[in-house]
């Protein structure tokens, strides 16, 4: 039997519904919205919703579906996977764990500030502000030259005082000394 153009082009509207509320029933399952037992359903749902099927198009129509005996069958809840933390949350979680063995500072939540993409930590005075980047970098704004990595971090404060005491030296040279009175001269005499 022939089917004319208007049922060929239900069938084809229903085919693009169904492969895109397919799509976004698996984003969501990839972004950890739902479980995969929730798409699953959701998935079975959609082929009800839709008769022509997964990926059938009406060039290509489906099989005939063999009756199913409808079983309750008990929802397995998978638990959520959790979403892994953001190489920022890591890196501050490192030296978190860095400052209390080795200097045994404690970094809290009052420490922290998101400012921007970036989240800055200021242990205190005496020490510069500590920059994270979305991508875990580390850096010192404050501090003009330093070598990368966690050592640099946690003798920060010795690097400020040092700049300091630098900048302090320059300042000292820089200014020009008071000016002598000059002697008058003695006359000679002959």
């Amino acid at each position: 039997m022939a089917k004319n153009k208007t049922q060929k082009a239900q069938e084809d509207a229903q085919a693009h519904a169904l492969g895109t509320e397919q799509k976004i029933v698996l984003k969501k399952l990839k972004a950890g919205e739902i479980t995969e037992a929730e798409a699953t359903q959701a998935m079975k749902d959609l082929k009800a919703k839709y008769p022509l099927g997964v990926g059938v198009h009406p060039s290509n129509p489906p099989a005939a579906e063999q009756p199913k005996a409808t079983e309750p069958k008990a929802e397995v809840k998978t638990p959520a996977t959790p979403v892994p933390p953001s190489k920022q949350m890591q890196t501050i979680a490192k030296l978190t764990l860095a400052f209390k063995e080795q200097r045994q500072i404690e970094i809290v939540e009052s420490m922290t500030k998101q400012d921007g993409k970036y989240i800055l930590i200021n242990i205190g005075a005496g020490w510069p502000v500590i920059r994270i980047g979305a991508n875990g970098g580390v850096s010192l704004p404050e501090i003009r030259s330093y070598k990368e990595g966690m050592d640099t971090w946690m003798k920060a404060d010795e690097l400020l005082a040092r700049q300091k005491s630098r900048g302090e030296k320059k300042a000292v040279a820089a200014t020009p000394a008071a000016p002598k009175a000059a002697e008058p001269k003695q006359a000679v005499s002959a």
